[in-house]
Protein backbone atom coordinates (compact mmCIF):
# COMPACT_ATOMS: atom_id res chain seq x y z
CA UNK A 1 0.00 0.00 0.00
CA UNK A 2 1.38 3.31 -1.14
CA UNK A 3 0.31 6.14 1.29
CA UNK A 4 0.76 9.52 -0.41
CA UNK A 5 -0.75 13.17 -0.01
CA UNK A 6 -1.66 15.44 -3.13
CA UNK A 7 1.03 15.17 -5.65
CA UNK A 8 3.49 12.39 -3.33
CA UNK A 9 2.04 10.06 -6.30
CA UNK A 10 4.89 12.13 -8.33
CA UNK A 11 7.41 9.92 -6.48
CA UNK A 12 6.28 6.66 -6.70
CA UNK A 13 5.85 7.52 -10.37
CA UNK A 14 9.61 8.49 -10.65
CA UNK A 15 10.63 5.82 -9.03
CA UNK A 16 8.99 3.46 -11.48
CA UNK A 17 10.02 5.42 -14.16
CA UNK A 18 13.43 5.18 -13.38
CA UNK A 19 13.89 1.65 -12.41
CA UNK A 20 11.31 0.57 -15.36
CA UNK A 21 13.16 2.95 -18.15
CA UNK A 22 16.17 1.64 -16.86
CA UNK A 23 15.36 -1.88 -17.01
CA UNK A 24 13.91 -1.29 -20.49
CA UNK A 25 16.74 0.09 -21.92
CA UNK A 26 19.07 -2.52 -20.34
CA UNK A 27 16.85 -5.30 -21.78
CA UNK A 28 16.77 -3.66 -25.15
CA UNK A 29 20.93 -4.09 -25.26
CA UNK A 30 22.03 -6.63 -23.28
CA UNK A 31 21.09 -9.78 -21.14
CA UNK A 32 23.54 -9.39 -18.62
CA UNK A 33 22.78 -8.35 -15.25
CA UNK A 34 25.80 -5.64 -14.87
CA UNK A 35 24.17 -3.80 -17.69
CA UNK A 36 20.80 -3.86 -15.91
CA UNK A 37 22.33 -2.92 -12.99
CA UNK A 38 24.60 -0.19 -14.96
CA UNK A 39 20.99 1.11 -16.77
CA UNK A 40 19.05 1.40 -13.80
CA UNK A 41 21.27 2.96 -11.87
CA UNK A 42 20.99 5.78 -14.29
CA UNK A 43 17.69 5.94 -14.28
CA UNK A 44 17.39 6.27 -10.73
CA UNK A 45 19.81 9.29 -11.02
CA UNK A 46 18.19 11.10 -13.85
CA UNK A 47 14.86 10.86 -12.04
CA UNK A 48 16.13 11.47 -8.82
CA UNK A 49 16.95 14.73 -10.04
CA UNK A 50 14.06 15.05 -12.12
CA UNK A 51 12.10 14.47 -8.72
CA UNK A 52 13.81 16.72 -6.58
CA UNK A 53 13.47 19.29 -8.77
CA UNK A 54 9.67 18.86 -9.17
CA UNK A 55 9.46 18.57 -5.56
CA UNK A 56 10.96 21.67 -5.04
CA UNK A 57 8.83 23.33 -6.88
CA UNK A 58 5.45 21.93 -6.05
CA UNK A 59 6.51 22.35 -2.94
CA UNK A 60 8.56 25.08 -2.00
CA UNK A 61 8.56 27.53 -4.74
CA UNK A 62 5.20 27.82 -5.70
CA UNK A 63 3.51 27.78 -2.33
CA UNK A 64 6.08 30.63 -1.36
CA UNK A 65 5.03 32.19 -4.40
CA UNK A 66 1.22 31.82 -3.72
CA UNK A 67 2.05 33.21 -0.31
CA UNK A 68 3.34 36.25 -1.26
CA UNK A 69 0.24 37.02 -3.28
CA UNK A 70 -1.36 36.40 -0.58
CA UNK A 71 0.84 38.88 1.89
CA UNK A 72 0.57 41.70 -0.76
CA UNK A 73 -3.29 41.49 -0.47
CA UNK A 74 -3.32 41.26 3.05
CA UNK A 75 -0.50 43.99 3.52
CA UNK A 76 -3.10 46.67 1.57
CA UNK A 77 -6.33 45.87 3.07
CA UNK A 78 -4.90 46.39 5.89
CA UNK A 79 -3.44 50.39 4.61
CA UNK A 80 -6.74 50.39 3.06
CA UNK A 81 -9.14 50.12 6.31
CA UNK A 82 -5.95 52.52 7.75
CA UNK A 83 -6.98 55.03 5.07
CA UNK A 84 -10.57 54.68 6.02
CA UNK A 85 -10.22 55.06 9.83
CA UNK A 86 -11.31 51.17 10.06
CA UNK A 87 -8.61 49.62 11.44
CA UNK A 88 -8.09 47.35 14.42
CA UNK A 89 -4.66 44.87 15.58
CA UNK A 90 -6.95 42.92 17.16
CA UNK A 91 -10.49 43.18 19.48
CA UNK A 92 -10.10 45.37 22.59
CA UNK A 93 -6.74 47.18 21.00
CA UNK A 94 -6.99 50.63 20.51
CA UNK A 95 -6.32 52.30 17.36
CA UNK A 96 -3.30 53.22 15.94
CA UNK A 97 -2.70 56.95 16.74
CA UNK A 98 0.59 57.50 14.50
CA UNK A 99 1.43 56.68 10.77
CA UNK A 100 4.25 54.44 12.50
CA UNK A 101 2.21 52.78 15.20
CA UNK A 102 0.12 51.47 12.42
CA UNK A 103 2.92 50.23 9.99
CA UNK A 104 4.13 48.83 13.15
CA UNK A 105 0.49 46.81 14.14
CA UNK A 106 0.75 46.15 10.31
CA UNK A 107 3.85 44.87 10.00
CA UNK A 108 3.43 42.18 13.08
CA UNK A 109 -0.09 40.80 11.30
CA UNK A 110 2.00 40.31 8.18
CA UNK A 111 4.37 38.46 10.02
CA UNK A 112 2.03 36.32 11.97
CA UNK A 113 0.11 34.95 8.72
CA UNK A 114 3.12 34.50 7.03
CA UNK A 115 3.74 32.05 9.40
CA UNK A 116 0.03 30.63 10.05
CA UNK A 117 -0.10 30.11 6.07
CA UNK A 118 3.60 29.38 5.07
CA UNK A 119 3.22 26.65 7.19
CA UNK A 120 -0.07 25.35 5.61
CA UNK A 121 0.79 25.70 2.14
CA UNK A 122 4.80 23.93 2.54
CA UNK A 123 5.55 20.42 1.89
CA UNK A 124 1.96 18.98 0.92
CA UNK A 125 2.81 16.47 -1.31
CA UNK A 126 4.07 13.86 0.39
CA UNK A 127 4.75 10.18 -0.49
CA UNK A 128 5.10 8.18 3.01
CA UNK A 129 4.75 11.41 4.80
CA UNK A 130 8.19 12.72 3.47
CA UNK A 131 8.42 15.66 0.91
CA UNK A 132 8.62 14.88 -3.13
CA UNK A 133 11.63 16.92 -3.03
CA UNK A 134 13.76 14.89 -0.34
CA UNK A 135 12.35 11.24 -2.82
CA UNK A 136 14.35 12.90 -5.06
CA UNK A 137 17.43 12.12 -2.86
CA UNK A 138 17.03 8.74 -1.82
CA UNK A 139 16.39 7.79 -5.61
CA UNK A 140 19.76 8.85 -6.68
CA UNK A 141 21.21 7.35 -3.65
CA UNK A 142 19.75 4.40 -4.93
CA UNK A 143 21.10 4.89 -8.29
CA UNK A 144 24.59 5.75 -7.14
CA UNK A 145 24.60 2.27 -4.80
CA UNK A 146 23.45 0.49 -8.23
CA UNK A 147 26.08 2.23 -10.26
CA UNK A 148 28.78 1.49 -7.58
CA UNK A 149 27.96 -2.30 -7.09
CA UNK A 150 27.31 -2.57 -11.19
CA UNK A 151 31.22 -1.33 -11.24
CA UNK A 152 32.15 -3.82 -8.82
CA UNK A 153 30.41 -6.63 -10.47
CA UNK A 154 31.64 -5.62 -13.45
CA UNK A 155 35.04 -5.71 -12.19
CA UNK A 156 35.32 -8.29 -9.90
CA UNK A 157 32.04 -10.57 -11.37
Amino acid sequence: MIVWSGGGVLAALFLVLGGGGGAAVAAAFSEEESVTMLCMGIGFLIFGVVGRFVGLRINVTRPDDRLENHLRAYEQEMYGRIQVGAFQAAPGVPAPRSAGEAQQQVDRLVSQERDRIGRALRNRHTMFWIPVQYWGFIEAAGGAALLVAALIRVLFG
